[in-house]
């Protein structure tokens, strides 16, 4: 079940596990990643790979093409809405651009290794 955190940030986050696609901007290679929670204007996901701050990224929502995906992929799980989750659940974004702001690699991932990014939405469409 998501829920929001109102801790020093300026906008309330939904907090959510949701697998996306992230490519870069200009390339054509692409990964799962694990979204773990977004406000109107940030995301924070993990991923396998090291992403420079300042990079542009697309992330985009699982679908229904994406079966032999998600059977494959250990618990990822697709976006749902429920009436306990607060209002800043619906303002999550099958599509977005984002720009990367920072990315940390988290501790106790080594092989391979697993990044948390944060990102900073620059383009929103439904």
């Amino acid at each position: 079940m998501g829920q929001a955190t109102n801790d020093r940030r300026r906008q309330q986050r939904c907090v959510k596990d949701v697998g996306m696609h992230c490519s870069y901007l200009h390339g054509n290679m692409d990964q799962l990643v694990r979204l773990r929670n977004f406000s109107y204007q940030g995301i924070y996901f993990e991923s396998a790979w090291d992403i420079v701050p300042g990079t542009l990224i697309v992330l985009r929502s699982m679908d229904i093409n994406d079966s032999a995906v998600i059977a494959s992929y250990e618990d990822v799980p697709q976006y749902s809405f429920t009436d306990f989750d607060p209002d800043v659940c619906l303002g999550y974004r099958s599509h977005s651009v984002a720009k990367v702001r920072r990315c940390v690699k988290l501790d106790g991932y080594d092989d391979p290794p697993l990044y948390g990014i944060g990102a900073e939405i620059q383009i929103l469409t439904d």
